[in-house]
């Protein structure tokens, strides 16, 4: 199993948490092999070097990542609202054992 987690640091105001979440749950469902989507709003618990928000989603495969990295609505919404919210973004991708 592929797990990605992104993190998100707002520039300004944040997007619409609800309406990300509808979004992101779309492309989910849309990918085969895309197995869970969990997201949520950081609680600034390590202080100022925290981020704001995370998503984590877990792919049966790396073609499965891959599909849902490439989907036109995963990009849309990367290139729409994501990027231009955000002051920093940080990815990554690993091999979860089952």
């Amino acid at each position: 199993m592929i797990r990605h987690i992104a993190l998100f640091k707002w520039s300004g105001t944040e997007p619409d948490r609800g309406a990300l979440q509808v979004r992101l749950a779309g492309v989910i469902e849309a990918v085969p092999g895309a197995s869970s989507l969990q997201t949520g709003q950081g609680l600034g618990l390590s202080g100022g070097s925290s981020y704001d928000y995370a998503i984590v989603a877990d792919f049966d495969s790396q073609d499965s990542y891959l599909a849902y990295r490439n989907h036109a609505e995963h990009q849309a919404l990367l290139r729409d609202v994501l990027v231009p919210a955000s002051s920093d973004i940080a990815a990554i991708q690993f091999q979860v054992e089952t």
